[in-house]
Order: structure tokens, then C-alpha cells, then sequence
């Protein structure tokens, strides 16, 4: 359990058993944990220090055991709505014309994107770590050229970033560093106790200023913050052995509560490196590991330790895999296609995989609702939105071991990179065909349309919240819903809502509607309920459409 670069990035001193309990060694330091290794009848936590600080967790289910966990370590972060999205990186190579160029494209191609991030290309110094770092104004007009030596800065809507933002796109950048993280921290805690600051400064606070000029993310590379600095003495008198992995939260922190002290919103933010505690605050990427079947590995992980924001470098695999990828990667809670040295443009590929890359991106748009809704109750209970098959089945046996499908929420049933896919017992709704399967708790082997590349099946009984087709999100509250509705017997759903950018879910203002669905035989009785909460700028009222599909055999 140690922190490092593309081996173990965000290793997590958490195990959760299907049984029902789950145990937590609340360290910063390197620990190992040893599980039926050594001795197949043994589970082990070896230590590097002579002080031991458990939690034992004792639950009826793995569901409430990762409750139980992130009540104590952090509920999940929300990203803004719009950052659920697609999130795209163009090429670094790029300057401003080529990046409007691609984001007029993106929308003529209907194309749906929220955000675009700029990849090292935009500093003045390649590589900056400094807190002097500027915009390279030889590529990205982001103000008058002027005014660029002012201290002051503000968004001008006729430059780059205004086009960007006219035009329905956010915009992040890329970020390193290499700096004690500890002087803000316990300046924090000083200002909190009374005590006088230390004068020094802060690292993040350089970043408002892009912030001024309308930038509203960061992506945190792990330069060099992942690195060990073994000789490293740091401010709060700590040595690298008990800050290396402490460094992992305080970054991810440290930049959410300086978007939360600059507007009082949300930023989209994302980091590689991770310890328990790091999903109060930030997303999360498998990191520069691609996003083959080992990426799968991660997010499963990630998800049973309360990660709810998981994502990998969507497509960032060899040319055969790229539209399986894909595929596996819009089905994720957010999406990183990273073209950083590449070029994943939809509008660079053939005509069949353009078809099959609008396809899916359109179907993500699609399902905003749902995946919204799962992040916001995540916020409340740590549930992850990609399930590995026995956190949604437990009981089970033949789903133990499966990591090349999962359940993304409790509705859709995900295969990637084969034609087989595992169906629990129940009827299931093939998502390209509309074809019904019903299992006994089988494997199918079974083919997929031309235009798409892996399978899907809803789960029987499904109540799926949807929005009607846009270029992007935004940030305006939705009020017209489409409900996919798959009856089965008695079922339910809640679509939960928030503000798509604000603080308020942190203080309970969520709203809350529960749909049911009651089949029987040919008569199928529908009820929408009662919003039950409220919050900023919520609509005043809701339309629904509510798509009946075939009714699965009783």
C-alpha cells in the first residue's frame, strides 16, 4: 500500500468482503495486506511502524459496508453536471484555431462534448511547475495582448475561451507540480485555531487567476506529486514515509476547496494518484495505463473503496481495440478521451467507426439523467456507479470472479472487449436489438450491430430516466425527462437532482422522485411520485415522456 506511478496509484488499506464486513487500516504509512498469499486460510496487515489504528466494519451488505467506509473517510465528490459529459483532449500540438476548428466539427458532426482541456502546449514554459507560469500567448489569445503583464484578469468573451464558452464548452488545463503541500494545510488549521499564518506561500492560489480569464478545471498530472522525496523535510516536520501518500488527498483537496473559496461552484478536476479519503474530493483516472481490459481492474476497485468518479484514457489502446474502447469508456461514471499525442477526433476515423463514435457518444447524452442521479446518491452513500457483478448480485456464485463485464448502476449490464456476456436469472433487454434474453444464470455468446462495438442488456423491470437529444450539457436544470420504462412485476426507481453546479448537496438540498411500475399480465399501472426536497434554481415543474417498452414474460 504505497503510492506509485503506474503500479499502484491509488492503492486503497481497505478490504471488503461479500460476507458482510469490511476492514480499514487508517495509516498514511506504507502497510502491506496479504491476502491468502503466504498462507491461503489468512488474511494479513503487516505494518512498517509500531503503532496500529483499525476499523472494523460489520454489515448485511457490501452496500452498506461502503457506506459505512466512506461515512468515515469522505462521501463522494460531485463534479458540475456538465463534466459527466464527454471531457476531450485534443492533441498538444494544437493551437487556438486548430481547437475552435475542432470544436465547430464536434457539434457539425453532432458530436455531443462539455469540455475541452489543453495539454502542456498552453504554458508559456513547457512543463511550468512554478506558481509564475502564464498562458503561451504565441498559441491562445485568452486576453488582450497588452494587458498580458497585469496582475489583473478577467474573461473576455471575443477571445479564445469566450468562443469556447459560446459555443457550449468549458475549458480545463493541464496541470504539474512539486511543492509542500503541507504549508497551506496547516496554515488552514492555524487560521481555523487563531494562530498566525507562516508567510509563505500557498501553491494553489496562482491558479485563480486562470480562473479569472474563465478556465473552470485542472487536470493534476501526477509530476511529480506521485514521486518520492525521500529527503524531503517538510513544513508540518514530517518525512516523506508519512506524507508520500498523505500527499495523494492534500492535492485533490486542496484544489476542490480553492474552486469552493473562488465562485463558490464545483470544478471538474482529476487526479491519478489516490489514498482513502482522496474521492471526497476529486475524480479519478487509472492514469497513463490506457484503457484496455486492465483499466476494468482499477475502476472495479476504485468502486468497491466508494470511488464514484472513475475514468481511464478511453481509447488509448491499439487501432483493432480503439472502437471497443470506446464502447467500455462511455459507460464509465465520466469520460476522458485524451488525444494528447494523438488524434482520437471523431472526425478522423472512417465513416463506420464516425458512426459508431457518434453512436455511443449520442447514447452517453442520452443517459445524463441516470448518471447524474447515481452521482448525486453516491454523494450521500458512496456507491459507485461501475458494480462489479457481486456487489449487485451477491448471491450469486457463478458472478464472483467476472472482470471483463460490470454493472453500470443497477440497470445495464456491460461486456467489453468479447462477444460472451454472463445474464444473471432474469429476463434482459438487449440495448441495439430490443431483443429479450431470458436466463437462468447463463453465459451468452452473441453478436452486436455493425455500428456498435460490445454488448448491453437492461436489467428486467428497469425505470431509466433519459433527456432528449443536445450538444451538451450546460448548466441549465433539466425539466423535460424521458422514462424508458421496462415492466416486470413491481418495481421502482428514484431520480435523484441537484444543483448542476453549487455546494448545496453537501447540505441536503436534493431532490428526490420515485417512479413505480406495477405489470400484470397485459396491464401495466405507471406512477410518477411526489418530488420530496428542493434546490437552487430547481424547476418549478417537470414533463415526462414515458416510453412503455414490451413487456418481459411474467
Amino acid at each position: 500500500m504505497w503510492c506509485t506511478y503506474q503500479h499502484t496509484e491509488i492503492p486503497m488499506p481497505f478490504m471488503i468482503s461479500s460476507r458482510g464486513w469490511g476492514i480499514y487500516n487508517n495509516t498514511t504509512r506504507k502497510n502491506h495486506f496479504d491476502i491468502g498469499y503466504t498462507d491461503p486460510d489468512r488474511f494479513n496487515i503487516y505494518t512498517t511502524f509500531p503503532d496500529a489504528d483499525y476499523y472494523l466494519f460489520l454489515e448485511e451488505t457490501m452496500p452498506a459496508v461502503i457506506s459505512d467506509y466512506t461515512l468515515l473517510t469522505g462521501r463522494t465528490y460531485l463534479l458540475p453536471k456538465w463534466a459527466y459529459g464527454l471531457c476531450f483532449g485534443p492533441n498538444m500540438r494544437e493551437d487556438q484555431w486548430a481547437i475552435l476548428n475542432d470544436a465547430v466539427l464536434f457539434r457539425q458532426m453532432d458530436v455531443p462534448v462539455d469540455l475541452f482541456w489543453l495539454e502542456p502546449q498552453w504554458m508559456e514554459k513547457r512543463y511550468d511547475f512554478s506558481t509564475a507560469k502564464k498562458f503561451n500567448s504565441q498559441l491562445f489569445s485568452v486576453e488582450p495582448y497588452w494587458l498580458e503583464n497585469k496582475p489583473d484578469k478577467k474573461f473576455y468573451n471575443r477571445l479564445f475561451i469566450g468562443k469556447l464558452r459560446n459555443m457550449g464548452y468549458h475549458l480545463g488545463l493541464w496541470l504539474c507540480e512539486e511543492y509542500d503541500l503541507t504549508i497551506q494545510e496547516e496554515d488552514r488549521i492555524a487560521e481555523r485555531e487563531g494562530r498566525p499564518q507562516s508567510g509563505q506561500e500557498h501553491w494553489m492560489d496562482h491558479l485563480t487567476k486562470f480562473m479569472d480569464l474563465g478556465v473552470e478545471g485542472f487536470k493534476l498530472d501526477p509530476a511529480r506529486t506521485i514521486d518520492e522525496h525521500a529527503n524531503w523535510k517538510y513544513h508540518n516536520g514530517s518525512t516523506d514515509k508519512e506524507m508520500h501518500n498523505l500527499n495523494q488527498v492534500l492535492l485533490p483537496k486542496q484544489m476542490a476547496e480553492l474552486g469552493k473559496r473562488y465562485n463558490g461552484k464545483r470544478t471538474w478536476h482529476h487526479y491519478c494518484g489516490g489514498w482513502s479519503g482522496t474521492q471526497h474530493w476529486t475524480a479519478s483516472t487509472s492514469g497513463d495505463n490506457g484503457g484496455g481490459k486492465v483499466a476494468l481492474f482499477d475502476q472495479l476497485n476504485l468502486g468497491m473503496s466508494g470511488f464514484y468518479n472513475t475514468s481511464c484514457d478511453v481509447m488509448s489502446v491499439p487501432a483493432e481495440l480503439e472502437m471497443p474502447s470506446l464502447h467500455f469508456g462511455l459507460f464509465l461514471p465520466w469520460v476522458q478521451i485524451n488525444s494528447w499525442f494523438s488524434m482520437m477526433h471523431p472526425f478522423y476515423y472512417n465513416e463506420k467507426e464516425q458512426t459508431i463514435y457518434r453512436n455511443y457518444v449520442q447514447t452517453r447524452y442520452e443517459l445524463i439523467p441516470y448518471i447524474y442521479s447515481m452521482a448525486v446518491e453516491s454523494s450521500q452513500n458512496g456507491m459507485p456507479a461501475v458494480r462489479s457483478m457481486p456487489l449487485v448480485f451477491p448471491d450469486d456464485r457463478n458472478v464472483d470472479d467476472m472482470y471483463y463485464q460490470y454493472m453500470f448502476g443497477d440497470l445495464f449490464c456491460v461486456g467489453i472487449f468479447t462477444n460472451d456476456i454472463y445474464l444473471p436469472a432474469g429476463t434482459w433487454t438487449d440495448v441495439w436489438t430490443g431483443k429479450k434474453v431470458v436466463s437462468k444464470g447463463e453465459t451468452f455468446t452473441m453478436d452486436y450491430p455493425a455500428d456498435r462495438a460490445g454488448l448491453l442488456f437492461i436489467r428486467e423491470g428497469a425505470i431509466i430516466p433519459c433527456m432528449e437529444k443536445k450538444d451538451y450539457i450546460g448548466n441549465e436544470p433539466l425539466d423535460t425527462y424521458i422514462l424508458k420504462v421496462y415492466p416486470h412485476g413491481e418495481s421502482s426507481y428514484t431520480l435523484y437532482d441537484c444543483d448542476a453546479e453549487d455546494y448545496g448537496y453537501e447540505k441536503g438540498e436534493i431532490a428526490r422522485t420515485t417512479f413505480s411500475c406495477r405489470q400484470s399480465g397485459k396491464a401495466v399501472d405507471f406512477t410518477i411520485g411526489k418530488t420530496e426536497g428542493s434546490f437552487r434554481n430547481m424547476p418549478e415543474s417537470k414533463t415526462y415522456k414515458v416510453r412503455m417498452h414490451s413487456i418481459s414474460p411474467a
